[in-house]
């Protein structure tokens, strides 16, 4: 078994991290009203079908059995029932819609999510920014045309330099969670 590397991450970062929360809670903000939506959604349609009514088995269904509080499904199932209630053998191919097991997993996503999404900007900055280096100015964050703007100066041996990401919105519309993806540009301060 391959040993996990331990990612050191230059105090830099952790700094600039930091600041930028609003960004980070902004984003989940966006993602609870995509899934809750989705929930609504889902709960609308679950309940216009009558119990026993059969449907295919398709790529929703993993995200189906996750909120319905069904989990695995053992063999082969090409078609779903509905039941409104929980059946009396729960290896059964029914679908059964459970609030709480929704909760209970979103509770989970969302602490997923937030550390899935430091973790990207996280990485975007570490392609750029080492232990060596130091913020020399304040970390400003604006709203911008397509998202958010990082922008902070920092120094390098000596010489200052300007770092600014385009935190630009991606996702969000269908399965796909929303996120930023990160366009980074660095420029030297000459004087």
């Amino acid at each position: 078994m391959a040993k996990k590397k331990e990612v050191i991450i230059p105090e830099i970062i952790n700094n600039v991290i930091s600041k930028c929360d609003d960004l980070i809670n902004q984003a989940m903000e966006r993602e609870n009203k995509r899934f809750q939506s989705l929930n609504t959604r889902f709960q609308e349609w679950f309940l216009s079908k009558d119990p026993n009514t059969k449907f295919m088995y398709g790529p929703i269904i993993p995200f189906l059995q996750q909120i319905s509080g069904k989990y695995k499904v053992s063999g082969t199932v090409e078609y779903y029932s509905i039941s409104h209630s929980f059946p009396e053998n729960r290896k059964s191919s029914v679908l059964v819609y459970n609030q709480e097991s929704f909760d209970k997993w979103f509770n989970n996503y969302k602490e997923d999510y937030k550390i899935n999404q430091i973790w990207k900007l996280t990485q975007s900055m570490m392609k750029h920014l080492t232990d060596k280096d130091s913020l020399s100015s304040d970390v400003r964050i604006s709203k911008s045309a397509k998202g958010f703007c990082v922008e902070f100066q920092y120094l390098n041996d000596g010489q200052l330099y300007n770092y600014q990401t385009d935190a630009i919105e991606a996702g969000g519309y269908n399965i796909q969670c929303f996120h930023y993806r990160y366009i980074t540009k660095i420029k030297k301060v000459t004087n």
